[in-house]
């Protein structure tokens, strides 16, 4: 009997290093796992927070685009037909939307001194990079019925638009 008992000892003895291995590998796991419900819940949390910049914009976007439509009909039929890709590929350079349907005021306060300064022929006018442009753009124009603005707009070599200095949330 004591035989068995030594035999069934020296068993345990080998097997409860490896138990002790297994239980510390089971709670790095855990971790390592509730780590990673974590990180999934932040990435989830983060993709949902853009979503709904993304759908805030594009409201944004669609009152902008309604306000054409009841203001200036002829840029919004503009807007439209250089929206669509078969449209725009047929110039040399980019066609940019009027700036109308970008510029943005955080405090409404100081909204009637962008509109004081900014003449409304800009806000609702195209832009070309492309000089030869000008005159397809306008055809274009004329052909569909819309009079509209089209501005040439040459942007040096090597332009990169400055980073902000201060960021975006300590200004609002």
């Amino acid at each position: 009997m004591n035989s068995e008992f030594y035999h069934s000892f020296d068993f345990l003895l080998t097997i409860i290093p490896a138990l002790i291995t297994l239980r510390n590998q089971l709670q790095r796991d855990e971790l390592m796992f509730s780590r990673d419900e974590a990180s999934r819940h932040e990435l989830r949390r983060k993709i949902d927070n853009s979503q709904n910049e993304l759908r805030r914009m594009e409201n944004m976007r669609d009152s902008r685009m309604a306000y054409l439509n009841r203001f200036e009909p002829q840029v919004s039929k503009m807007v439209k037909h250089f929206e669509k890709e078969e449209n725009r590929t047929r110039f040399k350079g980019a066609i940019h939307e009027p700036m109308i349907l970008h510029v943005s005021v955080n405090d409404l306060t100081y909204g009637n001194v962008a509109e004081k300064h900014i003449p409304r022929s800009d806000l609702t006018a195209f832009f070309c990079e492309d000089k030869d442009d000008l005159y397809h753009v306008s055809e274009t124009g004329k052909q569909m019925g819309a009079r509209i603005s089209v501005i040439h707009h040459v942007c040096p070599q090597g332009f990169q638009k400055p980073s902000p200095t201060v960021p975006r949330d300590v200004l609002a």
